[in-house]
């Protein structure tokens, strides 16, 4: 029997009681339904700002390569030019400083030009403070070399290709290169290697503020190494070096749907909360109310099964006292209608004494009084008295019996005999008892480890045979394979429950095999130490 001790009881502490565990769980569901929200929410908006930053990037990724592609376009203005290359070619350069130095000391279209001619001495160009004639020198020397290395396929090559960031006087640089070139095509029987080629430059820093506002960048800046949190865009040179940073405060609309759904938010877990809340006080108030049903339907178990035992206990003394007079009056004479009386009174008393055995029995196990006693024992002596009064029920009812203990001759083991004895008493009995025809056959074998003895005691009859559906239900209490008013078995259905309890207190278990209209094959299976037969016992003998 399952028995349920309530917390706070007299037999100590256990789990949470069922009322706190409601609170738990609602107190752990609603966090959780916070937990879920909240981190949904900040995902949200972690993946809205993320997903800002990077169009922010690339975005003044955009503008970068903007002010690249108009550089690029201005020089190739310059550059193809049928007045222009001829003056490159000429040396002329006040034609050049008139038409191409005034955009850089005057308009400010750049900050730098610089015309190379192949063969012609070094570069020559202007920026803002030199003379009209030019000066040499603008670039350093390796930043020129690797300018003028710049492929240019004509319409072919790209913006990446054609223009490139730099390091010139401390600050960041943008340069666009072309050759210089009539309108048509190249002069006859020259190379690209032989024609002159012209340089602009331009400093980043005198577009951040027209770069700003066409890309929304909120304090966009050129630097060294972007602060944490600060989105950037990386500058590369001609010689795949990194040489500053533009970087710039992202956008950050998760912020604005944070500031927006708070409000409603909150207002909504609050009232989930207070729903939970009440909910909660409903569940916990209903669970202990069931707590304490509980409690007293466990007292009142208790006490039946206490009553069961003392009403058990109390009649054995009147049952005794029939079958005493019984035995009395049939050492008189009696006609044979007296005796045929006598003997149902035999009968029926019996069965009333088995009935109060068992209850007797089953409400010791229920309550705990019921204990082992380890002592030893023999258990082929036990299956010996056991036999010899099984035969005679069996020969009453015309059936077979066979029984085999041989295996165990010479065995003692430490256990509680009278348990023992009651399981098989109880297998062999309703054995006998639900075989109309064939036989009963009991068999019993042992085998040996160390000090421990695993005892199996079998006994198998040609009964009617039990559905496997019934295999776990016949081991209840009061239950019967046949529960109709008409059976024609009597029994109270306690045996077999009150042998699976003395089996499991044992250690041992007790199996079934059946087959309906063939029979039942029942195993007792336990393991016992094994012991010695005090020296008194075999004094005695």
């Amino acid at each position: 029997m399952l028995r349920v001790t309530p917390r706070g009881s007299a037999e100590g502490g256990g789990p949470l009681s069922l009322s706190r565990r409601l609170v738990a769980f609602h107190v752990g569901g609603v966090a959780l339904l916070l937990l879920v929200v909240l981190a949904s929410v900040l995902w949200v908006s972690s993946e809205h700002n993320k997903l800002a930053r990077v169009s922010s990037e690339n975005l003044v990724s955009a503008g970068l390569t903007s002010l690249r592609t108009r550089a690029l376009t201005l020089v190739r203005d310059y550059s193809i030019w049928d007045e222009g290359f001829d003056a490159v070619v000429e040396n002329d350069r006040v034609w050049l400083y008139e038409n191409i130095g005034v955009s850089v000391t005057d308009i400010r279209t750049f900050d730098l030009v610089t015309i190379d001619m192949p063969g012609h001495g070094p570069a020559y160009g202007w920026t803002e403070n030199s003379p009209p004639e030019g000066e040499t020198g603008l670039l350093p020397p390796d930043m020129l070399q690797a300018l003028l290395a710049l492929p240019d396929d004509g319409d072919v090559a790209t913006t990446e290709t054609r223009t490139r960031f730099g390091m010139l006087n401390g600050e960041p640089w943008y340069f666009a290169v072309s050759y210089v070139r009539p309108v048509e095509k190249f002069p006859s029987g020259a190379s690209a290697k032989s024609l002159p080629r012209q340089i602009h430059g331009q400093r980043l820093s005198d577009d951040l503020e027209q770069l700003r506002e066409n890309t929304l960048a909120d304090k966009l800046h050129l630097t060294d190494a972007p602060a944490a949190g600060e989105a950037s865009v990386a500058l590369v040179d001609l010689n795949n070096q990194t040489i500053g940073y533009l970087a710039w405060a992202p956008p950050r609309p998760g912020a604005s749907i944070l500031r927006r759904v708070a409000l409603p938010l909150g207002f909504a877990l609050t009232i989930v909360t207070l729903i939970s809340a009440i909910s909660s006080r409903y569940a916990v108030r209903s669970a202990r109310r069931l707590e304490q049903a509980l409690v007293d339907a466990t007292v009142a178990d208790r006490s039946k099964t206490e009553f069961l035992s003392n009403v058990s206990h109390e009649l054995r003394t009147p049952m005794n006292g029939i079958l005493g007079v019984a035995q009395l009056l049939q050492t008189t004479d009696l006609d044979n209608e007296q005796r045929e009386l006598l003997g149902i009174l035999f009968s029926s008393a019996n069965t009333q004494m088995s009935l109060i055995s068992d209850l007797l029995d089953l409400s010791r196990i229920e309550i705990g009084s019921r204990h082992l006693i380890v002592e030893p024992f023999q258990p082929a002596a036990v299956l010996k008295d056991l036999v010899d009064m099984m035969r005679l029920a069996a020969t009453k009812r015309r059936i077979g019996f066979e029984a085999d203990w041989r295996a165990l001759d010479g065995l003692t083991v430490l256990g509680d005999e009278r348990a023992f004895r009651q399981i098989v008493t109880n297998l062999l009995g309703n054995a006998v008892k639900f075989t109309d025809r064939g036989g009963v056959d009991l068999r019993a074998t042992t085998s040996r480890a160390d000090t421990r003895a695993e005892i199996t005691v079998r006994v198998e009859d040609t009964g009617p045979g039990i559905p496997k559906a019934m295999f776990d239900k016949i081991f209840d209490r009061f239950y019967q394979v046949d529960g109709s008013s008409t059976r024609s078995k009597e029994g109270t259905g306690l045996g077999l429950a009150i042998s699976r309890e003395l089996a499991g207190m044992m250690g041992g278990r007790i199996t079934v095999e059946s087959e309906v209209g063939v029979g039942s094959v029942f195993s007792l299976v336990v393991e016992l130490d094994v012991g010695a037969i005090p020296q008194r016992t075999r004094d005695a003998a």
